[in-house]
């Protein structure tokens, strides 16, 4: 096979056409913008809707979209993956049975049979969303090369739907409006007195203040009435900007002092009755911190990932459509589709808590 030097002119592209054929040859440009060896910008739509065929032509501009639509999401800074399971999803509305009621095992005497686990009654759902943005390939797009606003709006709307995305997780996790947890269907606060996963006492993020979620969480049980034991190692504590400061300082601080007046040292507030010596958080719980924990004053934490799942129908997908109709009457030469499709819902609060 010839050595194809790939990018920015017709004469490379329409090289690679005549040694290897359209196909291949879109084989390689495909590839070669997938694997990072031409960066998309480097292609030209004039140049491509020159050499390649009806046919290879949509599928070559569709390498360039995909490419930058993955690089727009992937620019993001998200904590997002970090708080939820992912979890396939083939349904409108997934309905996750005996979410908070498995049950123990039970002692099997020598020869008796072992007791069969029921299906708890108890549900909750989550209903799967879906969401999408079209991009056109104008005849004008192409006759006045308009490559580098197609790529910026392509980039534009994956960066976007990595936005919305992390938008819908995090205001899961805090239960922003009552909108997370539906058991048996029905929306109900997530973080309540009567789940025993908030502390109401006010004051913002302290040693007092955690040492007050750390009691909700020693005290708290299943529906079974069985202690849960949540993995300290993969606790998370979720603040909002205001406080990350703080709660970095209070997380790698080794030991913390007394306190007279109004003085605040070490995370540790005036208020606090706490004498000196080792800090027992230190190092003990990983930060995370969003501009969508919407209220400055209110800290969340737990192992999330145990309560709260992002139900997948499917993730970011390009696809490309190409209409002989819309190039007559519109002059659209090309559709492509951005979209995704799933929800985050909480499936459980044992392994969650907040502090307001």
């Amino acid at each position: 096979m010839p050595k194809i030097n790939f990018g920015r002119d017709y004469e490379m592209v329409q090289r690679a056409v005549k040694d290897l054929g359209q196909e291949q040859a879109l084989k390689h440009i495909m590839d070669s913008v997938a694997t990072g060896k031409v960066a998309p910008e480097e292609y030209r739509l004039p140049d491509l809707y020159e050499a390649l065929d009806s046919t290879a032509f949509p599928k070559a501009t569709a390498a360039l979209i995909h490419k930058k639509v993955l690089d727009g999401y992937d620019s993001i800074n998200t904590i997002g993956d970090q708080l939820v399971t992912t979890v396939p999803s083939s349904l409108k509305q997934e309905t996750i049975v005996g979410f908070n009621a498995a049950e123990g095992p039970k002692q099997v005497l020598e020869g008796m049979p072992y007791e069969d686990s029921g299906i708890s009654e108890k549900y909750v759902t989550i209903t799967n969303r879906k969401f999408g943005r079209l991009i056109s390939v104008t005849e004008e797009a192409i006759m006045f090369d308009q490559t580098g606003q197609l790529l910026q709006r392509a980039y534009q709307i994956g960066s976007k739907a990595a936005y919305y995305r992390e938008k819908e997780i995090v205001e899961c996790v805090i239960d922003k409006n009552t909108t997370s947890y539906y058991p048996s269907g029905t929306a109900t606060a997530l973080y309540s007195s009567g789940n025993g996963n908030i502390d109401s006492s006010g004051g913002t993020l302290s040693v007092a203040r955690l040492e007050a979620i750390k009691l909700l969480i020693d005290a708290q049980t299943d529906s079974n009435g069985d202690f849960v034991l949540i993995n300290q190692g993969a606790m998370i504590l979720l603040v909002p900007p205001a406080l990350e400061v703080d709660a970095w300082e209070m997380m790698k601080a080794t030991s913390v002092t007394g306190l007279s007046g109004a003085t605040t040292k070490d995370g540790v507030a005036a208020s606090d009755t706490y004498y000196g010596g080792p800090n027992f958080y230190a190092g003990k719980y990983r930060i995370l911190s969003s501009p969508f924990c919407n209220t400055a004053a209110a800290w969340y934490l737990g192992d999330f990932k145990q309560d709260f799942w992002w139900t997948e129908v499917y993730p970011i997908q390009i696809q490309q459509k190409k209409s002989d109709e819309d190039k007559f009457n519109r002059d659209v030469i090309a559709h492509y589709k951005v979209r995704y499709f799933g929800r985050a819902g909480a499936v459980d609060y044992i392994h969650s808590y907040k502090s307001v």
